[in-house]
């Protein structure tokens, strides 16, 4: 509807809830949840899927093999490696399969993709952490 159809008394609720939430959005804090302060790096570490879960593109020998066809939340890991790095632009962002993670990789910021049944550092990290829940 275009303002020129509202009435007088329409016309100025309309610019009184304008005003309203104008305001209130200039008084919002706006928290970056995946914005850190120091310089990482940042390591997501994805489940795995089992090997009769994947496809032949997942075997190295295949001429057109793809790494990523290995990983369980491949989805979520693209969506959220992108994010981070958007936040993090001078930051060192990577990615890697439980497999493949070793001690130093565990010294920096850690995101866990995948439940404790096919990542096992998920399982390994929330024991040592002592959560008020476990998942089982």
């Amino acid at each position: 509807m275009p303002l020129e159809a509202l009435t007088s008394d329409e016309l100025v609720n309309y610019k009184k809830l304008e005003m309203e939430l104008l305001g209130l959005r200039s008084s919002m804090v706006v928290e970056r949840f995946w914005h850190f302060t120091d310089d990482g790096p940042v390591t997501l570490i994805c489940a795995q899927l089992p090997p009769d879960q994947t496809g032949p593109l997942a075997e190295p020998a295949n001429p057109n093999y793809t790494e990523l066809h290995q990983y369980a939340d491949a989805d979520a890991l693209i969506e959220l490696h992108g994010h981070i790095r958007a936040e993090n632009p001078g930051m060192t962002v990577h990615f890697m399969i439980p497999s493949q993670v070793d001690h130093d990789d565990l010294t920096g910021h850690i995101i866990l993709l995948g439940g404790v049944v096919w990542n096992e550092i998920t399982g390994r990290l929330s024991n040592m952490a002592r959560l008020p829940v476990k998942q089982v």
